[in-house]
């Protein structure tokens, strides 16, 4: 009867055993799975990314420059396509003495009842000006590295989101 108790005893014993392998070799097997997904970003993702890059680069410049009329703003502008009435929006960052000379200009062009000029011919206008903008935000980008990697980052995203419309407006083709 000792006999067959021990016996008993061990097979239950093994059995345990066996099971509690089985369920080890389970855990390993899961904890090793892989999947793997393949996929390519879209332009959009690209365009998005310098988007936010350049955001980031005007804004700590913003923080840095002392005079307020080179400080950069962007802002959304909603116009009409006159042939469909379509509205779209596009994305203007400009210094703040170009929206103020564009208002002032804008203004008399009403009052006159002529055509308001367009923003190539105020940036004409404001040339001078325009120049001296770009020396001190060129002057505060070289006395701070981080706003020069800011600015490598911006260029970088800006390069990465053309190549990658270039080569989906390619694919289409």
């Amino acid at each position: 009867m000792k006999k067959h108790v021990v016996l008993l005893l061990l097979t239950a014993l093994v059995s345990g055993l066996a099971f509690a392998q089985q369920g080890t070799n389970e855990q390993k097997d899961n904890s090793e799975e892989r999947i793997e997904v393949l996929g390519q970003r879209t332009p959009t993702h690209y365009y998005k990314a310098m988007r936010r890059a350049e955001i980031d680069l005007y804004d700590q410049v913003n923080k840095m420059l002392t005079n307020d009329k080179y400080k950069i703003s962007c802002e959304r502008e909603t116009y009409s396509v006159a042939r469909n009435a379509t509205r779209l929006k596009k994305k203007y960052c400009l210094p703040k003495f170009v929206r103020e000379r564009m208002g002032e200009e804008t203004r008399k062009a009403l009052e006159d009842g002529v055509e308001p000029p367009t923003l190539e011919q105020v940036e004409l206008m404001v040339a001078d000006e325009q120049e001296e903008a770009l020396n001190a935000v060129a002057k505060v980008i070289e006395e701070n590295p981080k706003l020069l990697e800011l600015l490598i980052k911006y260029h970088t995203s800006a390069a990465n989101y053309e190549n990658v419309k270039a080569q989906y407006a390619s694919d289409k083709d």
